[in-house]
């Protein structure tokens, strides 16, 4: 399970820098250790029902091991370079950072269904990948901000987690983590605002409520820690569990799921039941479609059929080109809902539907008045760096 995921689940309107807590290791320390059940199922964190209760469409998918879409391809280098931080960009850029082909520069601008057919045509294209693991890499951020009275600026606070999910009952599956991946100014004009405090290296955010003590975050990248993922199944050797609509499912029973997308919808409306974390409805099919897209390793002709899925979900929006984190231009859809607690919040899926790949996610929050506001803010991201089947074996950090 991701960090942030986690932290997320079971605080949605946390601090900045609460993961980074003491409290906020504590939790993530259990999920990575928790054992799976007596029945074989990964057990549910008490955070997990929560999300009934969520930044309204905020939250990735809910997952002990969540994953990329399967045709995004590594480089040399860090698929994704660490342009927000102090350090300058080093390697060669992602290919995915390379301009994108004629479908997102059309003159007039697409509609959310031409886009996202335009993306189920390209994915149902590319080939199924196999390999001894599925690795996903995803870089988190969450802007915070620092400075002092009156010069305040904007930071970007990364993790960076690294998933190696055996596919066959040999090889163990881990988990690398960075929780502080270093932190750097969000934007130039943050960076000017940064070098006029004196270019400090490290902020400290007060405490998140009575009783906390304060977080410190620094530019400088932390240590990795390579541990064990426990997310497989007693009774099916080396499978691990993946979440949609807030149920575990093996790679098979994704493989398994309708090409056929009317016969899809019906399926996740039904996981979305049985689940019983999300309430059903337009929102909750938005999300677990977009989280077989943009996060599971389903074959390219089910991935396909939930780009059609999106395509056909009444709320779903078209935002036009948009760049996301990383600099990666793309075309976003987006689905906005107002949370039990009155706030408005948008959620982004940012895609290339030149190529059908999955760049990031992004929750933007739109204010609690009657209406969404027209002033969004982001609140955090998901940048998909690397998701693939591999061969390789698990390196020791996720250093590249």
């Amino acid at each position: 399970m991701d960090i942030d995921e986690l932290v997320r689940a079971a605080r949605p309107r946390t601090a900045p820098g609460w993961a980074r807590s003491e409290a906020g290791q504590r939790v993530l320390d259990g999920v990575i250790a928790a054992p799976p059940s007596r029945n074989g199922a990964v057990r549910a964190t008490p955070a997990r029902p929560a999300r009934r209760l969520l930044l309204a469409g905020a939250l990735p998918a809910v997952a002990v091991a969540a994953a990329g879409a399967v045709f995004l391809s590594s480089t040399t280098s860090d698929p994704v370079p660490h342009t927000n931080g102090l350090a300058p960009t080093t390697g060669s850029a992602s290919p995915q950072a390379s301009a994108v082909p004629s479908p997102t520069r059309a003159a007039t601008p697409l509609t959310a269904r031409q886009m996202l057919l335009a993306a189920a045509e390209q994915s149902a294209a590319h080939p199924a990948g196999s390999g001894r693991y599925w690795v996903v890499r995803k870089v988190n951020g969450n802007p915070v901000e620092v400075g002092p009275p009156g010069r305040r600026y904007t930071i970007n606070d990364r993790r960076i987690m690294e998933e190696w999910n055996a596919t066959g009952p040999v090889d163990p599956s881990f988990l690398l983590i960075q929780r502080d991946a270093g932190a750097g100014p969000a934007t130039d004009a943050d960076r000017a605002a940064w070098e006029a405090d004196g270019s400090p290296t490290q902020w400290t955010v007060p405490p998140s409520s009575p009783g906390t003590d304060p977080v410190v975050i620094g530019a400088a990248a932390g240590p990795w820690m390579r541990r064990p993922n426990t997310g497989s199944r007693p009774d099916v050797p080396g499978a691990i569990q993946y979440y949609l609509g807030g149920r575990a499912y093996t790679v098979a029973q994704l493989a398994a799921l309708s090409t056929d997308p009317r016969k899809l919808a019906r399926q996740l409306g039904g996981m979305i039941q049985a689940g019983g974390i999300e309430v059903p409805g337009n929102h909750s099919l938005f999300q677990a479609a977009k989280d077989l897209v943009a996060y599971l390793p389903a074959p390219p002709e089910v991935r396909a059929a939930a780009y059609r899925v999106l395509a056909e979900i009444k709320g779903t929006q078209s935002l036009g080109e948009v760049t996301d984190q990383q600099g990666r231009v793309g075309q976003a859809v987006a689905f906005v809902r107002r949370d039990d607690g009155g706030r408005w919040y948008q959620t982004r899926l940012i895609i290339d539907p030149a190529t059908g790949q999955a760049l990031a996610e992004e929750v933007w929050d739109l204010g609690s008045g009657a209406k969404p506001g027209k002033t969004p803010k982001l609140r955090f991201y998901d940048l998909i760096a690397r998701a693939e089947f591999t061969d390789e074996d698990v390196p020791a950090t996720g250093d590249r």
